[in-house]
């Protein structure tokens, strides 16, 4: 079995570090989520920058908006 934590953002860098965090937790404790997929939806924060940081440390992978379509779209 297999688990994708999806999760869509927008100028989220304030609560990124928090949340990853704790998907690692979770990751170590119940060995799942396996693998988390971030939309980045045109943030114009630092919301890339920490998704390359955290890419290094889960298995995280994301793709980029260039600009902000909505949740709709992202989803």
């Amino acid at each position: 079995m297999s688990v994708v934590l999806f999760l869509p953002a927008y100028n989220e860098a304030a609560n990124l570090p928090a949340l990853l965090e704790d998907v690692r937790c979770l990751r170590e404790e119940v060995g799942v989520p396996e693998c988390t997929l971030v939309i980045d939806d045109g943030s114009s924060d630092e919301t890339p920058q920490l998704l390359d940081e955290w890419a290094r440390r889960l298995p995280l992978e994301w793709r980029r908006h260039l600009v902000n379509q909505g949740l709709g779209p992202t989803l």
